[in-house]
């Protein structure tokens, strides 16, 4: 198992990052990468972030990448912070936003699930996300497009309330949705759209 807790900054520098257990994520430091480093979240593996931690990409040409093939989990977390993620975060298990908000910012292909509790923002705020034919967005918490650019690829019901603020969306399936609100960016694609309210 891996605990990254205390008040010192971590750096992740051009190295690859891979645990096999539990990984606990808690204290008031912040955590970078640089340099296209890789931290891979494996099938049997759980991260679960228990304050307000960032990952950062704090320098160099290339991305960092976090791939979540296990459980990645938002325990903790202030209605009023966020978890702000700079690398590419590829999701191919499951993310679980059980308190707090996550903001996604960096980009990435997801074809694992999402899911916001009642009370957490689910933020894709920056970078080129794909949601590709067997993601899902769950839960009743918000789902946010923010910016940067998001393709939606699945048709299967969006819960929640689902929030365009900025960017470009693109429905590119059939979708139906529980809410939608649209207050910015622009909402495109080639697939229709259904929203109960």
């Amino acid at each position: 198992d891996l605990s990254l807790t205390g008040a010192s900054n971590k750096l992740l520098d051009g190295r690859s990052l891979e645990p096999r257990g539990n990984t606990l994520w808690n204290g008031t430091a912040r955590f970078g990468a640089s340099n296209g480093a890789v931290w891979t979240n494996t099938a049997s593996g759980v991260v679960d972030v228990q304050a307000d931690e960032d990952l950062e990409w704090w320098s160099g040409a290339l991305q960092p990448v976090f791939n979540n093939a296990g459980v990645f989990r938002k325990s903790r977390g202030d209605a009023a912070s966020s978890t702000i993620v700079g690398a590419l975060f590829n999701n191919t298990g499951s993310t679980q936003l059980n308190a707090g908000n996550l903001n996604l910012v960096g980009g990435g292909t997801s074809s694992g699930s999402f899911n916001a509790a009642a009370g957490t923002v689910l933020s894709f705020s920056g970078g080129n996300h794909t949601l590709t034919n067997s993601a899902t967005l769950t839960g009743s918490g918000i789902k946010r497009f923010a910016g940067g650019s998001s393709t939606i690829e699945f048709n299967t019901l969006i819960t929640g309330v689902t929030e365009i603020t900025g960017g470009t969306t693109s429905f590119n399936a059939n979708t139906s949705l529980d809410n939608l609100n649209q207050s910015g960016g622009t909402l495109t694609g080639t697939g229709s759209i259904t929203a109960t309210n």
